[in-house]
């Protein structure tokens, strides 16, 4: 059995945590964000040192209008190798439908910065949120309610002068099989010696009040990185925080793997 076909079969097993949720803290990534995710990196497996990772999450609940949520996404940085400092941010993720502007949804992969080069797909451009880096993306995958979005992102070609990156997106239909698997866009970044570090998730906020938000539920899988499901790291529930209410429960699978649903808005 696939391990995402587990997650899916056990997801109605055992809850062991279910409760209310204030967010009393922010974190490093965006303070104003409806959620911010991170998983349970330690010494012994720490944020660093990655040439790809996988990230994952299934809308259980969501509506055709999620007012007040933007993009549901993985941040992460492309830093050099000997931790030297000035890393480039990059993110990847899904923008769930928006009805009311006729806009189904999107997968992005964007990258942050001023090294950005070769662009390798016709639907990767210049600019990002308005700025420098690149942007790519794709209309033809939909946000849809029992559908698991499974991303990646890797270094896949590291030369004198540039390291290629290459954001990919799996989907999965509610019994697990997959139904469609496509390239988001790769690029070149015009440094050398880099990896992967420090990821987190998030569900992007806007300036809308919390009242506005409406009820979403979603399933974070583990993280797992170098293509290693099996040292995966499971959600830190000490990380979990946001603007506005949310609740979550966590489920343990018979091989202690774990999942996080998180619910918000009303």
């Amino acid at each position: 059995m696939s391990n995402l076909r587990k997650f899916l079969s056990f997801a109605s097993a055992i809850s062991i945590v279910s409760q209310a949720c204030y967010a009393q803290i922010t974190t490093s990534i965006q303070p104003g964000n409806v959620l911010n995710i991170g998983y349970g990196f330690n010494a012994s497996k720490p944020a660093t040192g990655m040439q790809s990772f996988k990230t994952q999450w299934r809308f259980l609940t969501l509506g055709p209008s999620p007012s007040g949520t933007r993009f549901l996404a993985t941040q992460f940085w492309l830093d050099p190798i000997d931790h030297s400092g000035g890393g480039d941010t990059l993110y990847i993720g899904i923008n769930p439908p928006n009805q009311a502007i006729n806009y189904a949804g999107q997968v992005h992969f964007s990258y942050f910065g001023t090294h950005g080069s070769t662009l390798y797909n016709q639907n990767c451009h210049a600019g990002a949120d308005g700025g420098g880096g690149i942007t790519c993306a794709l209309d033809s995958v939909k946000a849809l309610p029992g559908q698991t979005y499974r991303f990646e992102a890797k270094i896949t070609k590291a030369t004198a002068t540039a390291t290629t990156l290459e954001g990919n997106v799996e989907v999965f239909d509610a019994s697990g099989n997959m139904i469609d698997s496509q390239q988001i866009g790769k690029f070149d970044v015009l440094r050398t010696n880099m990896e992967l570090t420090y990821p987190g998730s998030w569900v992007e906020g806007t300036a809308d009040p919390c009242s506005s938000l409406k009820r979403t539920m979603v399933e974070y899988s583990p993280f797992w990185r170098n293509g290693n499901i099996i040292t995966a790291d499971a959600v830190n529930l000490n990380s979990i925080s946001g603007k506005c209410p949310f609740t979550y429960s966590v489920y343990t699978f018979p091989d202690l793997t774990q999942s996080v649903r998180i619910e918000y808005g009303n």
